[in-house]
């Protein structure tokens, strides 16, 4: 369950509701893509989506999901594979069993979510990360989160539904700018600090 948070989506485009012909793949997921980090929002449109979700909410933690939640995953990604008329080949298998095997040395979960995701691609011949973030959705999750810098995070909500519009407000393009631009020298500052 998460605490309320805003969270916030940049855009040029002017609308009221976030159409699901819209929906982004992304190594976190298939859905829709929001921040905790407005300044990151302004790098991709003069126009600020406030949305809320409902507090009793499940985000599937990106970084660091519990070893039940990563097991839960699995199984349902292997329930997936098996559900469909496919052979299911040695090499097949082997693939399978690396990937269990990562899922605990591999600190960095969402490369190992990318991995199930591609195989279900390949395996399934559509798209691999839509299925595993329906697979979350049945699990009870409306998306996905994952820190970046400055506690922030990056969400995906796999539904519709799952969010409302609180408020829509438009910036200036020299403040963008400005804003872009302190975040890059910022970055700059971090990565080379003796300059």
């Amino acid at each position: 369950m998460i605490d309320e948070l805003d969270l916030f989506h940049g855009s040029d485009d002017d609308f009221s509701e976030f159409d699901a012909a819209y929906i982004k793949t992304s190594i976190y997921g298939c859905g829709f893509n929001f921040t905790t980090d407005i300044e990151l929002a302004s790098d991709y449109g003069n126009k600020i989506y406030t949305i809320e979700i409902p507090d009793s909410s499940k985000l599937f933690p990106m970084d660091y999901p519990s070893d039940e939640e990563k097991n839960m995953l699995f199984d349902k990604f292997v329930e997936t594979i098996n559900s469909e008329d496919i052979d299911i080949t040695e090499e097949l298998d082997f693939k399978i069993n690396k990937l269990h095997e990562k899922l605990s040395s591999e600190p960095k979960f969402y490369t190992v979510f990318w991995e199930m995701s591609t195989l279900l691609s390949s395996v399934l011949n559509t798209d691999g990360n839509r299925i595993m973030s329906d697979i979350l959705a049945k699990m009870g999750y409306i998306g996905t989160k994952k820190d970046i810098e400055d506690n922030n995070l990056i969400v995906v909500l796999f539904d519709r539904n799952s969010f409302k519009v609180k408020k829509i407000e438009k910036i200036s393009e020299s403040l963008r700018l400005i804003d872009s631009f302190n975040r890059v020298m910022r970055e700059n500052n971090e990565h080379h600090p003796n300059r």
